[in-house]
């Protein structure tokens, strides 16, 4: 929540909302449990995830002659609600949720996240990325790794993995099935889905999908941190101390590296704040560039659509900085170079000091 709080990202407003729905649909004020999930939806569209949890809670825990009705609340007002800014998203751009699962809207503007390959969630990337990314690895991101070629690195890593297991124990020992706990698993499981279907449609690294399942986590953290110190060898006054000890030295790593991990970030983003410049100046605003991931686009201010488009030339200009670390996904790998080269294009922009090169695509 750290992390993701000071960044440009709407996880921490989308996490209070889904709270704020759940919190009141165990009041049972389903009518403003539907408006806080659709305030949700309009944060983030991953805030839908979390009516199928309010239909579970409307079904389970309203007398027989509310139940319908509660469920009715649960479902129709966040879709009220979040209903605007869906028709808008369609009559605009042709697809309500867009840029997402845009395959099923041919007719969507441009083409990013067309594609879905069930391969994605089946890869090992998909495990080493969501690990990494609920520890302040940007965006679970393992390939800025190999960017920073600090003293003993590896071993500092090595002590970054185990420092991470030690905190994870409290959460292994409390997921245990218990009654009262099928609300946290179904809200587990909805986005769970959610980080499924992210996965296949985008790729790997979508750690902060699942930032509102923490809700979740945080119950069986809980309950495996006073079983811990319930543990045989835990007795004694000092057991409460020195699981606070711990958890207290942990956390305070993880803030100092957070800290110092902003620190190379930004110095690291400046480096090509020049390259960046030159786009927004000497571009037009509503131009089409091929990029891939999302921070270029960011930062270059541009509308962008991925590696996939090379042969499609749907777009005017081409971002190409073989060398940029800090998004791995921005790289094209030898056959879309190969693809690339054989369109006419002209080279409008270079810098030796960055490696970034812009063309302007032909006709």
């Amino acid at each position: 929540m750290i992390d993701y709080s000071i960044l440009g990202y709407g996880e921490s407003v989308l996490t209070f909302f889904v709270l704020l729905s759940i919190y009141l649909a165990f009041g049972g004020r389903f009518a403003w449990s539907g408006a806080a999930a659709g305030l949700a939806i309009l944060s983030k569209y991953n805030g839908a995830f979390v009516v199928p949890v309010l239909l579970f809670l409307a079904y389970t825990s309203s007398r027989k002659k509310d139940r319908w009705k509660n469920m009715a609340l649960a479902c129709i007002i966040p879709g009220l609600v979040a209903f605007p800014w869906l028709l808008r998203n369609f009559l605009v751009l042709g697809n309500p949720v867009w840029p997402f699962l845009n395959f099923i809207f041919p007719e969507a503007v441009q083409g990013a996240y067309s594609g879905f390959s069930i391969l994605n969630i089946f890869s090992w990337q998909t495990l080493a990325s969501l690990y990494l990314g609920f520890f302040g690895v940007p965006d679970g991101n393992y390939r800025v790794l190999s960017f920073f070629s600090l003293p003993f690195f590896w071993a500092f890593f090595a002590g970054f993995i185990a420092v991470t297991a030690v905190f994870l124990a409290p959460l292994m020992r409390g997921v245990k099935k218990k009654k009262g706990d099928m609300v946290w698993w179904m809200l587990l499981g909805s986005f769970g889905l959610l980080f499924l279907l992210y996965v296949a449609n985008v790729g790997p690294f979508v750690s902060r999908m699942l930032m509102p399942a923490l809700i979740a986590l945080a119950f069986f953290y809980g309950r495996g941190a006073d079983a811990l110190l319930g543990e045989r060898g835990m007795k004694g006054w000092w057991k409460e101390r020195l699981l606070l000890v711990v958890l207290v030295i942990i956390g305070t790593g993880f803030v100092l590296i957070l800290a110092g991990k902003f620190f190379l970030a930004t110095q690291a983003w400046g480096f090509y704040q020049e390259d960046f410049d030159w786009v927004r100046e000497n571009t037009p605003q509503d131009a089409v560039f091929l990029a891939g991931g999302q921070c270029v686009p960011f930062h270059i201010g541009r509308s962008a659509v991925s590696f996939s488009h090379t042969s499609k030339r749907d777009y005017e200009y081409v971002w190409i900085n073989q060398n940029f670390a800090l998004d791995r996904r921005s790289i094209l790998d030898e056959g879309q170079l190969k693809e690339l080269e054989q369109t006419r294009k002209e080279r409008v922009y270079s810098s030796q000091r960055t490696g970034t090169a812009v063309y302007k695509a032909g006709q």
